[in-house]
C-alpha cells in the first residue's frame, strides 16, 4: 500500500518538529511575559501619576483660595493714593516744621543779643 515507512526520518521529524514547537512556545511565553510585565509597570506609573494628580489638585485648590482674599488692582490702586496722599502732607508739615525752627531760631539769636545790651 504505502510502502515501507522510513522511521529514521519519521523520528528525525518528530524530533524537529518537537524542537520547533518548543521554540515557538518559548518564545509566545517571553513575549506574553514581556506584555505583561510592561503593563503591571504602566498601572504602577499610572497609579503614580493619579496620586500626584490628587496632590498638584489639592494644592491648585488651596492657591485658588488664597489668591481670592488678595488685594484687587484697584485696591493697591487706592492704597498708591492713600500713600502718596501722605507723602505729600508730610512733605507740607516738613517745610512748615523747617521754617517754624528757622522763625525760632531768629527769635533766640534776637533774645541772645538783646539780652548783651543792658
Amino acid at each position: 500500500m504505502l510502502g515501507e515507512v522510513d522511521y529514521k526520518a519519521l523520528t528525525f521529524y518528530l524530533a524537529l518538529l518537537n524542537t520547533l514547537g518548543t521554540i515557538a512556545t518559548f518564545i509566545y511565553a517571553w513575549f506574553s511575559n514581556k506584555h505583561k510585565a510592561n503593563a503591571s509597570a504602566i498601572e504602577k506609573l499610572s497609579k503614580s501619576m493619579m496620586d500626584d494628580a490628587r496632590v498638584i489638585e489639592g494644592r491648585f485648590t488651596k492657591v485658588e483660595s488664597d489668591i481670592k482674599h488678595l488685594p484687587t488692582i484697584q485696591d493697591i490702586g487706592s492704597v498708591y493714593e492713600r500713600v502718596n496722599a501722605i507723602a505729600t502732607t508730610l512733605s507740607k508739615m516738613q517745610g512748615e516744621v523747617g521754617q517754624i525752627n528757622s522763625g525760632l531760631n531768629l527769635l533766640h539769636t534776637h533774645l541772645l543779643n538783646s539780652g548783651k545790651g543792658r
